[in-house]
C-alpha cells in the first residue's frame, strides 16, 4: 500500500462556494507532499529541500479568506482533517481544520429554490396546454355535431 492510499476521507469541494478564513497560521502543513498528491493538488505543499517559502508566505495571511478545494483525513494522525485552500492569487496551502473558520455559502439552497420555481413553471405550462387542448377538443366536437349529415329515414 502506498502512502497516498493511506489518506482516507478525501472530499473534493471545488465549486461548492465554500470558503475559509485563516485563524491560525501555525496549522499549515508545508511538507505533507503525500497528502497534497493524494487530493490532487501537489502544489499545495513543497518538496523537502526546496525552501520554506510556503510558511513564509502563509504567515502574512491571517484573517484572509480562501476558497476551499478539498479536504481529507491526515494519514497518520487520527481525527485530524486537512483542507486544501486557494488564495485569490492562486496560491494553494494545506491547513489543519483547527486553523480555519469554514464558511458555508449555501449555494445549494438557491439552486434547489430555482429548481422548484422551474418545476412550478413547467406544471403551469402543462396545465395551460391541457386546458387549451380540452377547449379545442370541445369546439371540434361541437362542430362535428353541427355539421354531421343527418341520416334520413327511408319510408
Amino acid at each position: 500500500m502506498s502512502r497516498v492510499d493511506e489518506i482516507r476521507g478525501i472530499v473534493r469541494l471545488e465549486g461548492r462556494g465554500i470558503t475559509a478564513k485563516v485563524t491560525d497560521v501555525g496549522t499549515l502543513y508545508t511538507t505533507y507532499q503525500t497528502f497534497a498528491d493524494g487530493v490532487g493538488y501537489s502544489d499545495a505543499a513543497y518538496e523537502l529541500g526546496s525552501g520554506n517559502y510556503k510558511a513564509d508566505e502563509f504567515d502574512e495571511r491571517v484573517d484572509e479568506v480562501f476558497t476551499v478545494l478539498a479536504k481529507g483525513l491526515h494519514g497518520s494522525q487520527p481525527g485530524v482533517i486537512i483542507y486544501v485552500i486557494e488564495s485569490a492569487d492562486g496560491n494553494r496551502f494545506l491547513v489543519g481544520a483547527d486553523g480555519l473558520e469554514i464558511i458555508e455559502n449555501n449555494i445549494a439552497p438557491k439552486s434547489l429554490e430555482l429548481r422548484g420555481q422551474a418545476e412550478e413553471l413547467l406544471a403551469e405550462l402543462r396545465r395551460q396546454a391541457y386546458a387549451e387542448g380540452y377547449e379545442q377538443a370541445k369546439k371540434d366536437a361541437e362542430k362535428e355535431l353541427l355539421y354531421k349529415p343527418t341520416e334520413s329515414i327511408a319510408p
